[in-house]
């Protein structure tokens, strides 16, 4: 029986430390390969707990929510002097 269908540590971790919440080193799939899951779970937790520290957490840096979107209805525009309202 082979391990190699076993996911990699990169892989594991996606799910519960998702990349534009990781520092730069944590972005380097060799570096995170070279952690078991638990060591990197254990990483993650000081990152936070240092992040919180500083002052820097999620609750001073929060992932922005998408605008809402706006939709306008059809209009003629001649790029001059007759504009369309979605412009």
């Amino acid at each position: 029986m082979s391990i190699s269908a076993v996911p990699d540590t990169w892989d594991r971790i996606l799910r519960v430390w998702p990349l534009e919440s990781r520092p730069a080193e944590m972005l380097d799939r060799q570096f995170v390969n070279a952690f078991t899951f638990d060591q990197a779970i254990v990483y993650k937790q000081h990152y936070q707990e240092e992040l919180k520290r500083q002052g820097k957490g999620e609750t001073v840096f929060g992932k922005d929510t998408w605008p809402p979107t706006k939709t306008f209805a059809a209009a003629q525009d001649n790029c001059a002097d007759k504009l369309c309202p979605a412009r």
